[in-house]
């Protein structure tokens, strides 16, 4: 975990080891709570998947313009998954420091301390303990993440593989459709809205392997089920 190794934290580890040892449970935690109150989590955090977002979102942003006066239908899919490849690193980031969840696993670990003998190893086994406790949460954004990336992979791959006359007619049609505004629906309905405007040129796109149509209702509600709690 990056955060935790940072030279910024090193006098947190520092200070709060003292008490860690000698405190008891409840008078460390409420020692934790006062530090971290006076002083916030506020380190950068970048890892490969933060990292991995950031560059497909550089890359979405100048393809969805493309796309936007003849494609509309396109364009929205693809705008849809930039705010939602836009959120998540800043969620984990938020997740990751969340002081309600340093605590409560510092608390954890101070109950079982007596193997933590030093500062380093102190800082290691939070490292590890706070990858545990976070995994369920940055799993489901990866897995997330993919499922919008799919979603559109499923909507870019039928608009290439149109032929010229076809994509005349898909403009035409995507252009008359009356869709909602941006921003008044879930991630999961805004995509079902464009679907209006998509679902012939999915159809169209429909072979005896493969089903872009129903590949996309699933990948969404797939989508669906990972963010609805």
């Amino acid at each position: 975990m990056t955060a935790v190794y940072a030279k910024d934290f090193d006098l947190f580890f520092s200070d709060i080891y003292r008490p860690f040892r000698k405190k008891s449970n409840k008078e460390f935690r409420d020692y934790v709570r006062k530090y971290l109150s006076s002083s916030r989590i506020t380190v950068a955090v970048h890892t490969q998947l933060t990292q991995m977002y950031e560059r497909i979102l550089s890359d979405l942003e100048p393809a969805a313009a493309r796309y936007q006066t003849d494609f509309p239908g396109v364009y929205r899919v693809t705008r849809t998954a930039t705010k939602v490849l836009g959120k998540i690193p800043r969620a984990y980031k938020e997740l990751v420091r969340d002081e309600e969840v340093w605590e409560e696993v510092l608390a954890e670990m101070q109950r079982g301390s007596q193997e933590i003998d030093n500062v380093d190893r102190l800082r290691s086994e939070f490292s590890t303990r706070l990858i545990k406790e976070l995994g369920q949460d940055v799993e489901n954004t990866y897995r997330g993440c993919l499922d919008i990336m799919e979603v559109l992979t499923i909507v870019i791959d039928a608009h290439m593989a149109a032929p010229d006359r076809r994509l005349m007619k898909e403009s035409k049609h995507e252009r008359g459709m009356k869709m909602k505004p941006f921003g008044e629906s879930s991630v999961s309905a805004e995509l079902y809205e464009d679907l209006w405007a998509l679902t012939r040129l999915l159809e169209s796109a429909k072979t005896a392997e493969t089903n872009p149509l129903l590949d996309y209702h699933k990948r969404v509600a797939q989508f669906e089920e990972r963010h609805s709690n």
